[in-house]
């Protein structure tokens, strides 16, 4: 869609093309307040929100074998289904690697306010809500007083021009990340909110972490330290948290939670939702229902496809019923899987590749005769994909109908 809308007709083999689509991205994102993950979203969310090349977070998903690789008895044929029951399925070494790799990247030239460089290391969702809003900064001077605003009152208010009592609580509208996860040592959901003081001592390394720990895939992630009073020390009791997919596979909702906590009067939404694909999974009905039906004789994934597509189920719902009033604009881009994948599925690239051009095929073979012009139809030329152009130009390109403002 970047491509589509900022380099009409680039060559992808020019030499500039890097550096236009780096410029397409920076146009698409500003028009965006808020930026929400879940799992392997929390990543791109981060890029999105912070500017980073999207062209080099693509490697991870164009060559997923070299991030997720598999722990050594795992990948034994005669053991691997024994591995994939007592422990995880990949060892997340080289995916965390590439985590802190990232954000390395995007505060190479930020410095902490003792001068420090900052890194996977030591940046917090303190730092990263600085770089996201260098005009709202905080710093050690200011953060005492800062926290009380940015706690459950904290009202983002375009329209501020007094400093009473009344509205000191208000602050100018921020840019915000979100990104989901599931602590299971407090059995509670967790939605990391960089303009939300409680969440500022948690480091962005650990966080990212902690959304990609999918149950069964990867280990849980623990987070046992926390940054006060301007120092990194060890948590009372460690949180361990596991994939925040297990909640808000479709974090439709935690958007417009977030944003109805942090607005709370009545503001326009442009809600615009980008999916990774769904299964609509089939369970046969002669099944007995045991492991064996869910986990072995069935379709790949089908227990977690089954799950997942609940809660997708659950978020479509109700989001379709919220779009319904005047002040909320939604449009929801997914993809629907034609054939059962495991959510490691290797071949996925491809397999979206070839389903991205299979209806403009498909219409070719259905107007041999000439009746129709095919040469534009496809997953990205069809009436979905308009829809969502359509739907990006008309209510989010145009400032004037950004959230907030009539």
């Amino acid at each position: 869609m970047i491509e589509d809308e900022y380099l009409l007709g680039a060559d992808h083999n020019d030499k500039e093309y890097y550096e236009n689509f780096k410029k397409g991205q920076d146009k698409f994102t500003s028009q965006f307040d808020y930026f929400v993950g879940t799992s392997t979203g929390g990543l791109i969310a981060l890029c999105l929100a912070t500017g980073y090349h999207l062209l080099e977070i693509m490697e991870i998903y164009a060559h997923p074998d070299k991030y997720f690789t598999k722990y050594l008895l795992n990948k034994l044929p005669k053991v691997g289904l024994l591995g994939d029951i007592m422990w995880a399925r990949y060892n997340h070494k080289k995916i965390h690697e590439q985590i802190d790799k990232i954000i390395d990247e995007i505060f190479k030239e930020w410095l902490d306010d003792d001068g420090k460089q900052l890194t996977a290391k030591n940046a917090t969702l303190l730092d990263l809500h600085n770089l996201l809003n260098p005009a709202h900064k905080i710093n050690n001077a200011n953060i005492e007083h800062s926290r009380r605003y940015y706690g459950n009152l904290l009202e983002f208010d375009d329209k501020l021009h007094t400093t009473d009592d009344t509205r000191r609580h208000h602050v100018t509208r921020e840019k915000v990340l979100l990104i989901t996860a599931y602590n299971t040592t407090k059995s509670s959901i967790t939605i990391f909110n960089t303009s939300y003081a409680e969440h500022w001592p948690y480091r962005i390394a650990d966080v990212l972490k902690s959304t990609m720990a999918a149950p069964t895939y990867f280990e849980p992630f623990t987070i046992e330290i926390k940054k006060e009073n301007d120092h990194f020390v060890k948590m009372n009791e460690p949180e361990v948290f596991i994939d925040g997919g297990v909640f808000a596979n479709d974090p439709e909702l935690t958007a417009i939670w977030a944003i109805q906590r942090q607005w709370k009067k009545m503001v326009n939404y442009r809600l615009l939702s980008i999916g990774t694909g769904c299964y609509n999974p089939q369970l046969s009905p002669n099944t007995w229902g045991g492991y064996y039906a869910w986990l072995v004789s069935g379709e790949p994934g089908l227990v977690i496809d089954a799950l997942m597509d609940a809660t997708r189920s659950l978020t479509e719902t109700i989001m379709n019923n919220l779009a319904k009033s005047s002040h909320i604009k939604r449009m929801k881009f997914n993809y629907k899987l034609t054939q059962p994948l495991n959510l490691d599925d290797l071949n996925f690239p491809s397999t979206f590749d070839r389903e991205w051009d299979k209806l403009r095929d498909g219409l070719r073979d259905e107007f041999k005769d000439g009746s129709k012009d095919v040469s534009t139809d496809g997953l990205r030329y069809g009436s979905d994909y308009k829809a969502l152009v359509y739907f990006y130009k008309t209510y989010i390109e145009d400032s004037k109908k950004q959230i907030g403002i009539e």
